[in-house]
């Protein structure tokens, strides 16, 4: 048995860490066969997954991954836990800093970890190719599989717009999918409109949903990718390069009071018919810095592109900022032409919870995908 488990943790490697075959396992009183090369002894043994082990442990799913199954684990990797980080520090955090984040958001470890378990062996490489292939969680949440082919003709996959870096990786109970980038999160609302309700940081785009009578839309069917714009976008100038958009939305009772049909005019600039998480522009792009135009509901063209954010600064247009890291932006056709602040993903700061959640991006809901984002979009 020994032998046999020391060859099964040597095909895992491939999967990141370092692998060992005298790890004791720390849950359970005896280590006998049963267990050996089930889903957490596998994953015990690397210690590239420390953080979601220590997760089950703290939660107690440990326990059910010890049955015999069969079990589908959605595994993020410590990296993934990287992206949260302690408070302005710009040090990879982990899984306290992740915790901190849940807690400001109302969510459990718990339903976290609950969230990223799925019943039955669901292998990736059995899913046909598309986009958004619904399955459940055991806590009876939705995950977003879309399977797609590179520019190599390689099939990959990414789960709720995170990449699976390894795909049906055995175990004697189940199936192990590594994902990386960020740690699959459930989010607390069915519907867009309620997402965008319940942030602090977008009341003036949500009151303006409601003037404009676009509030019944986004409860509906959908499914809605929204670009939300946080309530500085339209209050700050600097934003939105002084350029007048026509509607005056420098605080609420503007907001209350502005022309519907105006208000209805600029609001469907910044919603797109269909569930598309960052992941899914970005794969579209043949080079990094190249612009992919979206359609939105208006019918005019919004372009993402991944654009230079400097250490310290704010992404501009300014062609003499070629350096730095890219990010993801938006810029309509008006920030093109007149050089005005692109449109990037909103970093959402927690002070009162210490941590920093790494951006408001990919905010899933079951009728669509929410964007925050930090600028106005100029037709």
């Amino acid at each position: 048995m020994r032998k046999v488990l020391c060859l099964l943790l040597i095909g895992a490697a491939f999967w990141g860490g370092s692998s060992s075959c005298t790890k004791k396992l720390v849950n359970d009183p005896v280590a006998d066969s049963i267990y050996l090369g089930s889903i957490p002894f596998v994953m015990n043994n690397n210690a590239t997954f420390s953080d979601f082990y220590a997760a089950l442990q703290q939660t107690g799913w440990v326990d059910t991954l010890y049955d015999t199954g069969p079990y589908t684990v959605l595994l993020p990797n410590n990296d993934a836990y990287a992206g949260y980080y302690g408070n302005f520090t710009q040090q990879a955090g982990g899984l306290a800093d992740y915790e901190a984040a849940e807690v400001r958001d109302g969510l459990t470890l718990s339903g976290s970890v609950g969230y990223d378990l799925l019943k039955g062996r669901i292998s990736l490489r059995s899913l046909p190719l598309g986009m958004n292939q619904e399955v459940l969680s055991v806590t009876g949440r939705t995950h977003y599989i879309t399977r797609y082919l590179d520019a190599a003709g390689d099939t990959l996959s990414a789960v709720d717009g995170q990449p699976v870096i390894s795909v049906d990786n055995p175990a004697t109970n189940g199936l192990i999918q590594v994902v990386a980038g960020a740690v699959p999160y459930p989010n607390p609302y069915p519907t867009v409109l309620q997402q965008i309700q319940n942030d602090t940081n977008l009341t003036f785009f949500a009151a303006a949903l409601q003037r404009a009578h676009l509030d019944t839309l986004l409860k509906g069917a959908g499914p809605f990718t929204v670009l939300a714009p946080v309530n500085g976008s339209f209050t700050n100038a600097y934003f939105s390069g002084g350029y007048n958009l026509g509607v005056n939305m420098s605080c609420l009772d503007s907001v209350l009071a502005a022309d519907p049909v105006k208000l209805t005019n600029l609001l469907k600039y910044y919603i797109l018919p269909g569930r598309f998480f960052l992941h899914d522009f970005i794969r579209q792009l043949a080079n990094p810095t190249d612009t992919l135009p979206l359609t939105m509901l208006d019918g005019n063209v919004v372009k993402f592109t991944m654009s230079y954010y400097p250490y310290g600064s704010l992404p501009f247009l300014s062609q003499e900022m070629g350096t730095g890291t890219l990010q993801p932006t938006f810029a309509g056709n008006g920030n093109l032409l007149n050089g005005i602040y692109l449109a990037g993903i909103d970093d959402e700061y927690f002070f009162t919870t210490n941590s920093y959640n790494k951006d408001g991006a990919d905010l899933t809901a079951q009728n669509g995908i929410v964007h925050t984002i930090e600028g106005a979009l100029i037709q």
